[in-house]
């Protein structure tokens, strides 16, 4: 492999990555047994990112090698250097720059949303994802700080239910001056 040491990371990573792809006994993310979902954060674009067994079986542009999966949602930051790889498709080609622990430190604050927004329609799963988003909207609007990496509340902005009340004032004045001048 031949990755060097990164300045801001204690291992070059070589061990790891070695030991997930020895261990893995399967090969692409859409083979496995269960359903699962990986998070991740990419740290180029400073966004989360989230690879799933549903999104890899309905869609041939997110399949991708599980190891790819598992080195990267491990790439914890100043122990580890982030983990760059691509997944080429008939679309183009996707780039990752991923690091783990910097969006998702609690995972299933995350896996809450993308479990109850697959297809399954049961009842249940509706009245989940119904709980899971009047919760969200009475939390504060946050933001990745780009000196930490770290998603953290902007409390001058309120909370997510006056951020979309405030855009959709700003949709309908937007409107407004639209069909006053057209």
């Amino acid at each position: 492999m031949g990755r060097k040491r990164s300045i801001l990371s204690q291992c070059d990573g070589d061990y790891q990555h070695n030991k997930i792809m020895e261990m893995l006994v399967v090969k692409f993310l859409h083979q496995t047994l269960t359903d699962v979902i990986i998070p991740t954060f990419d740290i180029r674009l400073l966004q989360p990112i989230s690879f799933s067994t549903l999104k890899a079986k309905r869609n041939a542009s997110k399949v991708s090698w599980l190891s790819d999966n598992c080195i990267g949602t491990s790439a914890a930051p100043y122990y580890l250097p982030p983990y760059y790889f691509e997944m080429h498709a008939s679309t183009g080609t996707k780039k990752f720059n991923l690091v783990d622990g910097v969006a998702a430190n609690i995972p299933t604050d995350g896996l809450k949303y993308t479990e109850a927004s697959t297809d399954n329609s049961m009842k249940d799963n509706r009245e989940n994802l119904e709980k899971i988003g009047k919760d969200l909207m009475k939390k504060p609007v946050s933001a990745v700080n780009s000196e930490t990496g770290l998603y953290e509340p902007m409390e001058e902005r309120g909370t997510y239910e006056d951020a979309l009340c405030e855009l959709a004032q700003r949709l309908s004045e937007e409107r407004r001056f639209r069909h006053k001048y057209m």
